[in-house]
């Protein structure tokens, strides 16, 4: 989905879905952070997370799609996810790991 821009966004985002955009297990949109998410887009690369599993990668797209939450990224649990890991440590380290990638290329 993205942002199509003249300059590279130098900052990014990092948002849960599941709690952040949307209610839990509904869907249903949270408003005020749908419109700040849509606000900003055009100024930071907007990273996505969730605890769903990979294999509700389309059902999760076409469900932002709908709400026209717009993105650049969309980091799902992994699939070799066995319970060992936090899902808040997983999801600082998907952010760390972006900032080591903008800094390093």
């Amino acid at each position: 989905m993205g942002n199509k821009l003249d300059t590279p966004k130098k900052s990014a985002m990092l948002i849960d879905i599941d709690g952040t955009l949307v209610i839990k297990d509904t869907d249903t949109p949270i408003q005020a952070t749908v419109d700040l998410v849509k606000k900003t887009a055009h100024k930071h690369k907007i990273i996505l997370t969730t605890f769903r599993k990979e294999k509700k990668r389309k059902e999760t797209i076409a469900l932002l799609r709908k709400l026209d939450i717009p993105f650049d990224m969309l980091v799902m649990r992994p699939k070799t996810y066995n319970g060992d890991v936090d899902p808040a440590i997983y999801k600082a380290a998907v952010l760390q790991a972006y900032c080591k990638s903008m800094m390093f290329g």
